[in-house]
């Protein structure tokens, strides 16, 4: 089955190329390779910026982990607020979910000024503990996040069964400004919006080298069918990037998720998009009525290729157990959808943004660990900042030196 945001349900049409091959020698001041929401974010702030931008993808634009994805922008990362502080301290903590804030907050005006009808609903998420010990850590986080400022709110169990109708889950966490939309959908409507002067988008154009000539480390790329000469690129294939950069397999290890949607399920059951067990699984309820499930990877067997597309059978018949247990009503609802895809996880769950150690004009920005969505605007916008004019505030929470300590 294919991902539901790139079906004739979701968009009304069947999804087709847009962009044409690279078949000829071209020569741009900057090269971005993959077209998921980082890589078209990428091109459109260097757009703003007065570059001339190839972007080069090997499928269609938002084939891989964007048009995969649950389609959640959050507030935070993969990890709870308590974990992150005492991962990284508290100052570090806080500056992450800050720019975390920021990004939603650079999204949602680009929704609005670009005028993309891409689902947007800023019903806010849930974080849900499906253990007593969860369940105190998100206490602990609740007040670490209110005592540094953020917005959020506690229901201990009982609010909890009052709250979702649901007494299985131990306390949640609240974060009413976070959100959902149609990834898909958004990407098309930012691709409108790009200077067509100033950037040119090839689709099925698989890159095959990367070489350094010259002596000022300017680059050569090559694709099936074209060439791309630039003074610099930027490497925004995520999970892929070691297949095409090799030094970067120990930053960003690919991990495989799998997801279904559901036929339309009659009853409103919630408005939030929601994450439970640590956000090893979680779910959302599409406007109109279908559920949008993912996760369970934690089960995942350790033979599987991370690269596989192949739906793992009895993997989704879990998941869908776990959520009729959860939820009754979905009990005689069928899976309309399903897919796996392949995510890149970073070393502490924090992308990775920086220059490659062998040359230092092929930047890579990656290891998003499921939280793509919660960064990709933000890192995108200081990821042509920082290669185009050496600073931005806030790259040195993502430069990959801090592996080095």
């Amino acid at each position: 089955m294919e991902p539901y945001w790139n079906s004739r349900e979701s968009l009304g049409m069947e999804l087709v190329q847009q962009f044409d091959s690279l078949h000829t020698s071209t020569v741009v001041d900057l090269c971005i390779i993959g077209g998921g929401i980082t890589g078209v974010l990428s091109a459109f702030w260097l757009s703003e910026m007065g570059i001339k931008v190839a972007l080069i993808e090997k499928d269609l634009l938002g084939a891989g982990a964007t048009g995969r994805n649950t389609g959640f922008i959050l507030t935070g990362t993969v990890e709870h607020y308590n974990r992150t502080v005492k991962l990284f301290g508290k100052k570090k903590a806080k500056r992450i979910f800050e720019f975390t804030v920021w990004n939603h907050e650079l999204i949602r005006d680009l929704i609005l000024s670009e005028k993309i009808e891409c689902g947007y609903s800023q019903e806010g998420s849930l974080l849900l503990a499906t253990t007593e010990q969860e369940g105190k850590e998100l206490i602990e986080s609740f007040n670490l996040l209110t005592t540094d400022g953020f917005v959020c709110e506690f229901f201990n169990k009982k609010e909890c069964y009052k709250y979702l109708d649901n007494d299985q889950f131990f306390g949640g966490l609240r974060f009413p400004k976070d959100a959902g939309f149609d990834p898909i959908r958004f990407i098309h409507g930012i691709t409108k919006s790009i200077n067509k002067k100033n950037v040119f988008i090839y689709e099925h154009s698989k890159v095959i080298t990367i070489e350094s000539i010259g002596t000022e480390g300017s680059l050569k790329i090559s694709t099936e069918k074209g060439k791309i000469n630039c003074a610099m690129a930027l490497l925004c294939t995520n999970a892929y990037t070691s297949k095409i950069a090799e030094e970067w397999s120990d930053f960003i290890v690919p991990v495989q998720g799998q997801a279904f949607v559901t036929k339309p399920v009659q009853k409103s059951m919630f408005k939030e998009v929601i994450y439970a067990n640590f956000g090893y699984e979680y779910w959302r309820q599409l406007p109109d009525g279908r559920l949008m499930v993912g996760g369970f990877r934690e089960h995942q067997k350790s033979t599987q290729n991370p690269y596989s597309e192949n739906v793992d059978d009895d993997l989704l018949q879990s998941l869908y157990h776990y959520m009729t247990k959860l939820f009754p009503d979905v009990q005689n609802v069928n899976i309309s959808h399903a897919w796996a895809g392949t995510m890149g996880f970073s070393k502490d769950g924090i992308p990775v943004l920086g220059s490659s150690s062998k040359n230092p004009t092929q930047f890579v920005c990656g290891g998003f660990t499921g939280h793509g969505l919660g960064f990709a605007a933000g890192i995108s916008k200081i990821a042509g900042e920082l290669m185009i004019e050496g600073y931005s505030e806030n790259s040195d929470l993502f430069h990959p030196k801090r592996f080095n300590s």
